[in-house]
């Protein structure tokens, strides 16, 4: 008899122990949920909020600006502000907006046809600043025939600002993705 009352105690216990733990598992596994729909800009219904879904299509607009070889077009994303680190090789240290468009030029003056897919990673909306991380394959057709960069993906940060009219690119980064 003595038994059962302690396995009665146990099982009271065990009981007490999993009803006390239960909220906060319940808690933490809400907050894991919402920290991934965090990161990418998702409000908590799934949907990205309206900052970065302008932010993505500002994506698209400065991938078609490149592929073009528009440079002009290009450049006005870009804050005069900006600070950042191209993926441009001769880019040893980070660069203003003065030097940002130099692979753009190269596209277009030398012709080459550039083909790229966005694979969004994450984006945060911070109000009137936006950072999306994302990659992409860079593949570029020479006129001669030539292909180049089929088997390399490259990371890209961009930090968006909204100064009140417009969004611009106020700081980024790209690399190639390992």
């Amino acid at each position: 008899m003595q038994t059962t009352t302690i396995e009665s105690r146990d099982k009271a216990s065990s009981r007490a122990m999993t009803l006390a733990i239960l909220p906060a598992v319940l808690i933490a596994g809400a907050a894991f949920a919402r920290d991934e729909d965090a990161a990418m800009g998702r409000a908590h219904d799934d949907q990205p909020s309206p900052a970065v879904d302008s932010v993505w299509q500002m994506e698209d607009d400065y991938w078609s600006y490149v592929q073009a070889g528009d440079v002009d077009r290009y450049l006005s994303l870009w804050h005069e502000d900006f600070i950042g680190w191209p993926c441009a090789f001769e880019a040893l240290h980070p660069v203003g907006k003065d030097q940002i468009s130099s692979w753009v030029e190269r596209i277009r003056d030398q012709k080459l046809k550039l083909t790229y897919r966005i694979e969004p990673e994450a984006a945060q909306d911070f109000g009137h600043v936006v950072a999306v991380h994302y990659s992409t394959p860079m593949t570029y057709e020479y006129p001669d025939g030539r292909v180049t960069g089929q088997d390399q993906l490259y990371k890209f940060t961009h930090t968006w600002l909204w100064d009140g009219t417009e969004w611009q690119i106020i700081s980024g980064m790209c690399a190639p993705l390992e």
